[in-house]
């Protein structure tokens, strides 16, 4: 695997080696779209360690390398999910049901990375039934090794572009009231919400 930057104590902190962290990552693990961390990519993966154990990942791309946010047991719903895409190892097809999908979590701002770790393992459960739910309604993916080196090299290149963009004033201020609800600056819950909608319709036209 392309270069990994370890963060041993916050993996250590859940029993979790570094070399467990590679081999998660070298399963072709369940993925699906990112969240925003304060305007960085964080991904969520499900794998299997080369001993058998289910692990969700917490992860990011910087400076060219992955690192390591933090890993730990799946939780239930997202050993469901890995374990309910087996033994095909391809997207879930989708399942039709009446259960109103789990509201997706807004990662919020942290002070250091620890923080950040302990957040994301706090709401494991919540994230995890989120995952389940995208993955019945058939949007993960099976993040091979192709497609991590590709997303690595979409990270070297990819910057930020400065647009103007006109937004009628009834739309931006009910942006505005929106994000101030997820506690979000409305520039970043504007991006989000535009990734989204083209993923969504990237998917639906693939």
């Amino acid at each position: 695997m392309t270069g990994t930057k370890r963060t041993p104590s916050t993996l250590a902190k859940h029993k979790v080696k570094p070399t467990e962290f590679e081999q998660v990552m070298n399963s072709n693990p369940m993925d699906r779209d990112y969240e925003l961390a304060d305007d960085e990519e964080r991904f969520r993966s499900i794998g299997v360690t080369n001993g058998g154990r289910i692990l969700s990942a917490l992860w990011t791309i910087r400076n060219g390398k992955i690192r390591a946010i933090t890993a730990f047991n799946a939780p239930l719903a997202d050993k469901k999910a890995f374990l309910e895409a087996i033994p095909m190892k391809t997207p879930l097809k989708k399942k039709q049901t009446t259960r109103q999908a789990p509201q997706r979590i807004i990662v919020p701002k942290f002070a250091t990375a620890g923080e950040e770790a302990a957040w994301w393992y706090k709401n494991r459960k919540a994230h995890s039934e989120e995952f389940l739910a995208a993955a019945r309604r058939g949007e993960v993916q099976i993040l091979t090794k192709t497609k991590l080196l590709a997303r690595i090299e979409a990270s070297k290149k990819k910057a930020t572009a400065p647009i103007s963009i006109r937004i009628p004033a009834e739309d931006l201020a009910l942006a505005r009231k929106q994000a101030e609800k997820k506690g979000l600056p409305y520039q970043t819950y504007i991006k989000s919400l535009l990734h989204e909608t083209l993923a969504q319709r990237e998917r639906k036209a693939g």
